[in-house]
């Protein structure tokens, strides 16, 4: 082995080095990228799922008036007697 060709296995070898710090540093921001777009949708779902019950609270609410005034109907015309008969 003479010196020029340590030397070429050295460079080499320092520019694998590099370019392995380079990938990882690529990952490293794609991890962070991944986890703050992660962390996002949990807070847009978070969102979302609040909004849903507020709206299955108001659909619950006007359920139980609509009922209530049939019921309250109904009541109003037993007691005109709608119910009895006629004669």
């Amino acid at each position: 082995m003479d010196a020029a060709d340590i030397r070429t296995r050295v460079v080499a070898l320092e520019h694998g080095r590099t370019e392995d710090r380079q990938r990882l540093t690529a990952l490293e921001v794609w991890k962070q990228q991944t986890e703050i777009s992660g962390a996002k949708l949990d807070v847009r779902f978070e969102e979302m799922g609040k909004r849903l019950n507020r709206i299955d609270t108001n659909l619950s609410r006007l359920m139980w008036l609509f009922i209530g005034g049939i019921v309250a109907g109904i009541v109003a015309f037993m007691l005109k007697g709608g119910f009895s008969l006629p004669g």
